[in-house]
């Protein structure tokens, strides 16, 4: 019965495959094509379940994945044998099994208990050098990647023949003709999968053989095979093979196929530089700076650099040096020195001399050979030498006078810092500056008694760039300059208040002193109890000086700013007078201070009425911005006040905090207070005080009234809104409720008198049946 079973089975699935319902199931490995994994007999076990289960796949339990571990042809394992580990997986479950090919033979059978499922990846591990050490068995050969790979459903026993993948060799000789001392080299493969690197090379006769292992690459692709010098800068490297010969540029290499066997006779010639050298000097007749100079030498064509570091010294002040080049025609060679002031920066070689444009520079050609007559002589900048000193006998303070001098034109710049020491009045100074037209020698300097910037001019040091003398720096011409500091002007006096005065509180001041190129400034305090303090400012010497006072605390019966006139002070900027710093110090610059007209009177409030709380009324100055107060106690009827005005002509007003009993704003009118300031009476202080400006407060006027549901309906919910009145002078607003039930709530409004005022509603909350804004 279970024999008669098994061929119904066979029967049926031969029928299947016939027509089209089933393919068998190919593995091919990468060394032998077409072997074959079929159902086995072996998958069914001889129990009276599976008869009754027939023919459903997931009744057998453990199949069976079996075949041979097999070397490519030409390969047998080594005396030892060769360890090899296999798998299959599905994610979820992996099942392995070791196996061993022994030595001299090439392959060995394996089989591996897995269980049914979908997804099977089969794969192998070896670490013997000899081979991949991991490989996927794929639907057309071994595969590397496991995207790759082919994936099996195993519903019954597998045969699956498993092929060992070798490395690659790719080996050869690295040449290098003519070479006279030991270099170091690594020649390495790269593929778009792989790097490997060789052992390190020692070619100390000429030629040497490397060696590479390699996995083999993919059909159609290569590696590309490269030597590298290690700390030798006299060849080309890198190097790249070429059927053509060794080229600079990997995109110019040859790809070197291993996919199906070694690459043994691949040899690399080591390509030598072409050597650009010379000697790199100091000019003549000039000495080292310091005991040791460094210099760095380039040379330079396109993309291609090689530099070399030099040391000049006082017994060596000329030396040789060597620069190696890939082949070119176009090669710029310069030096380049770093925080040198004597010398340019960098210069260049040429035919006629180092230059220091670079677009002057000479182009070496070494495609026919070396060139070993490159002679570069650094290029001495010329030197500005001289004292900058102090005016008139001055001597620094105790902490010296540091100074900047500057020698500059409109292409290059030199400066040096100096210390004028304490007690001295003058310090040496030298700049470097490269030859040339039209330079300016300054001084800068942070010493506040002395001006920040000078420039030398052929009489005396100016403060105008454009009044500087200027001076050429030929071919191995140096200047010898002094400048001396201008000293800045002292302007000083005293603030005095009006004859006959004392200061009732602490004012603070302030001098500004400006002809609108330089500024300077003091700031005092005339402390109570005194009638005057002293200033000084400095500035630089110049004309038309405005000096100017402001009050900027406290004072505020005084004109906050007034202006110095030889005729006395003066609180109108076009009436001061300039004063002129240029021949020296510029005393008894003084201040009478110039008291403010004041305005006085009575503010009231309308009969039978008294202040119900203590209340402010102000007056903010237009001149200046200071705001005057005075206050009106609680229970009184009126109160006396002072404004304080410059000279003029004034309209005069209060005003007060935002209230419901008074109007905020009101103008003095002889006919009584009036709310428009173009009905206001100009109010004449020029020549005096003013007496009998009084106000009477205006009270405002009552807006009031209900504000009803139509209809005569109740609130059903909590309702809220804002009536609102507004004129020309004024407006002001009152929130109303309405709680459940209510059909009516009061409102009260306190608008200045006005004749233009309208009335509305807005903002209705609490309820989406009431028009939200209604007049």
């Amino acid at each position: 019965m279970k024999r008669q079973f098994k061929t119904v089975v066979s029967v049926l699935l031969c029928f299947l495959m016939i027509f089209g319902q089933l393919t068998p199931m190919t593995a091919t490995t990468g060394m032998e094509q077409g072997s074959q994994a079929s159902v086995s007999d072996s998958v069914y076990n001889n129990t009276a379940d599976n008869e009754k289960v027939g023919l459903a796949a997931n009744s057998v339990s453990n199949p069976v994945i079996s075949g041979e571990v097999i070397l490519p042809a030409g390969y047998t394992a080594p005396a030892s044998g060769l360890s090899v580990n296999l798998y299959a997986s599905n994610g979820t479950s992996t099942q392995s099994v070791a196996v061993n090919i022994p030595g001299g033979l090439n392959k060995a059978n394996y089989s591996l208990n897995v269980t049914t499922g979908s997804g099977y990846v089969i794969y192998y591990q070896t670490s013997n050098a000899s081979y991949m050490g991991s490989m996927y068995y794929g639907y057309q050969g071994m595969v590397r990647n496991k995207s790759s790979a082919a994936l099996l459903n195993i519903t019954d026993d597998m045969a699956v023949n498993i092929t060992l993948t070798p490395m690659r060799k790719i080996s050869g000789k690295l040449i290098f003709p003519g070479n006279t001392t030991a270099s170091t080299f690594k020649v390495y493969a790269v593929s778009d999968m792989d790097s490997r690197v060789s052992d390190t090379i020692t070619l100390d006769k000429g030629e040497a053989e490397y060696s590479i292992i390699v996995p083999p690459n993919s059909v159609g692709s290569g590696y590309t095979v490269r030597y590298e010098a290690i700390n030798d800068n006299t060849v080309i490297s890198p190097g790249y093979y070429s059927f053509s010969g060794i080229q600079r540029f990997a995109n110019m290499a040859n790809l070197i196929d291993v996919s199906s066997g070694d690459k043994t006779d691949l040899n690399l010639e080591v390509q030598k530089k072409k050597l650009i050298s010379g000697t790199i000097s100091l000019p003549e007749g000039v000495a080292l700076p310091a005991s040791t100079l460094n210099v760095t030498m380039y040379a330079s064509y396109g993309s291609d650099t090689s530099k070399v570091d030099i040391t000049l010294t006082k017994d060596s002040p000329s030396k040789v040096y060597n620069l190696y080049v890939p082949d070119g025609s176009g090669y710029k060679v310069w030096y380049q020195l770093s925080n040198v002031e004597q010398f340019m920066p960098n210069g260049y070689y040429s035919s006629i001399g180092t230059v220091s444009d670079s677009a002057k520079a000479g182009l070496i050609n070494v495609i026919n050979g070396d060139r070993t007559d490159v002679n570069i002589k650094l290029i001495s900048k010329r030197a500005v030498s001289g004292i900058v000193k102090l005016p008139n006998g001055l001597k620094a303070p105790a902490d010296g006078i540091d100074v900047t001098v500057r020698v500059a034109n409109s292409s290059n710049s030199g400066s040096a810092n100096v210390k004028i020491k304490p007690d001295s009045d003058f310090e040496n100074f030298t700049v470097y500056v490269p030859e040339g037209i039209g330079y300016k020698l300054s001084y800068e300097t942070k010493n506040v008694n002395y001006t920040p910037n000078g420039f030398y001019n052929i009489s005396k040091t100016v403060l105008d760039s454009n009044s500087a003398t200027t001076f050429d720096l030929g071919s191995n011409e140096d200047k010898t300059l002094n400048i001396t500091l201008i000293a800045k002007r002292l302007v000083s006096g005293k603030i005095q208040l009006p004859s006959g005065t004392v200061q009732d509180d602490e004012v603070d001041y302030k001098i500004t002193v400006s002809n609108g190129s330089d500024t300077g400034t003091a700031e005092v305090k005339m402390l109570t109890g005194e009638s005057s303090v002293s200033y000084s400012a400095l500035v630089a010497p110049g004309t038309n000086y405005i000096v100017q006072c402001d009050i900027t605390k406290a004072g505020i019966t005084y004109i906050k700013t007034t202006y110095y006139s030889a005729a006395g002070t003066v609180y109108n900027r076009s009436f001061a007078k300039g004063i002129d710093t240029t021949a020296g110090n510029q005393p008894g610059i003084d201040f009478v201070l110039l008291e403010k007209r004041k305005v006085r009177g009575t503010v009231s409030l309308p009969e039978n009425m008294t202040m119900p709380y203590d209340a402010y009324f102000t007056y903010t100055d237009k001149d200046d911005g200071r705001v005057y107060k005075t206050i009106i106690k609680q229970g009184s009827r009126s109160a006396d006040y002072t404004f304080y005005y410059n000279p003029g002509v004034h309209t005069v007003y209060y005003e007060m905090s935002p209230n419901n009993l008074m109007v905020e704003k009101g103008y003095y009118s002889k006919t009584g207070t009036v709310l428009d300031e173009s009905a206001a009476t100009p109010v004449d202080v020029t020549t005096g005080d003013a007496v009998g400006v009084d106000f009477v407060f205006i009270l405002k006027k009552i807006i009031s009234g209900k504000v009803m549901l139509q209809d005569g309906k109740a609130a059903d919910s909590y309702i809220s809104a804002l009536v609102k009145a507004r004129g020309a002078r004024g407006e002001a607003t009152c929130n109303v409720t309405f709680s459940q039930g209510d059909k009516e709530a009061s409102y009260t409004l306190a608008v200045p008198p006005g004749s233009d005022y309208k009335l509305w509603y807005e903002n209705v909350t609490g309820s989406s049946n009431l028009i939200t804004k209604m007049f």
